[in-house]
């Protein structure tokens, strides 16, 4: 029983992050990212309290089959993918600056497949190597306001930064997807 409850405790004890984040929609259809801050006193400061909602700004063009939407859909996982761990706090610096596009396998961004299908909830799942259910997949955001560079992951363990393995070209040599 004492081997048991070592064991347990342990399992709870590994490196988590001491926040979570939900994707939720409102009403009047405004998407933000729900912060839980599990006792993390710098989420905590962050969020003012115990958690907080931080309100993503409208992505354009992002409801769409673009090739940038579509490469994002198909390639998470495979030719987007999570690298080294960096400081799970400069996620906050992300949420604060709102200059982001989140994406999860249960996304409404994404037309490009089956809302949260098991092929695209695997790809996403890829990205964290502690099993997380539904890995947060950020991206910069262009001047224009439209999905640009993955940025990072959060994941149940952590924030890893993520990078595109190839360079799409979009309308010939002239200009490159990042």
């Amino acid at each position: 029983m004492k081997r048991l409850f070592l064991i347990l405790l342990s399992l709870f004890s590994l490196s988590s992050l001491g926040f979570t984040l939900e994707t939720q929609w409102s009403m009047a259809s405004e998407k933000s990212l729900k912060v839980s801050c599990n006792n993390d006193s710098v989420c905590e400061r962050f969020c003012n309290g115990v958690g907080c909602a931080v309100v993503e700004k409208v992505c354009k063009n992002c409801v769409s089959t673009s090739v940038a939407m579509t490469f994002a859909f198909k390639e998470m996982g495979r030719a987007i993918v999570a690298k080294e761990a960096i400081d799970p706090y400069s996620l906050f610096d992300l949420l604060e600056s709102g200059e982001f596009v989140s994406l999860t396998s249960r996304s409404v961004y994404n037309i490009v497949e089956r809302f949260n299908s098991a092929a695209l909830k695997r790809r996403f799942q890829a990205l964290c190597t502690d099993g997380t259910q539904y890995p947060h997949a950020f991206f910069s955001k262009t001047l224009a306001g439209e999905i640009d560079a993955p940025q990072m992951v959060w994941c149940d363990s952590g924030v890893y930064r993520l990078e595109r393995l190839t360079e799409l070209s979009v309308r010939g040599s002239d200009s490159i997807l990042y």
